[in-house]
């Protein structure tokens, strides 16, 4: 399971690349620095390849965020965002 995000730092929005060798569920979310979960990206059925998301910083304040992607069976990885106004 890879991940990228960019641009970084961003104003509006982000693009979420994220690549799966093997075809199944993931969850694709974005958490502020409390940890808290703010937005799910995707969460569901995907086949096996690269997937890109756009994620629309607009409603946010600027600060760090962290994208995080899980799949089962495979690590988590966390890419961090910097959202610039």
């Amino acid at each position: 399971l890879l991940l990228d995000a960019y641009p970084n730092p961003f104003n509006a929005g982000a693009l979420v690349t994220v690549t799966t060798a093997r075809a199944g569920m993931i969850d694709v979310s974005v958490y502020d620095l409390l940890g808290r979960s703010v937005l799910t990206i995707v969460r569901g059925d995907v086949p096996a390849g690269t997937h890109v998301y756009s994620f629309d910083g607009s409603q946010f304040g600027s600060g760090v965020y962290f994208v995080r992607a899980e799949a089962p069976g495979a690590a988590a990885t966390t890419a961090k965002l910097t959202l610039v106004r």
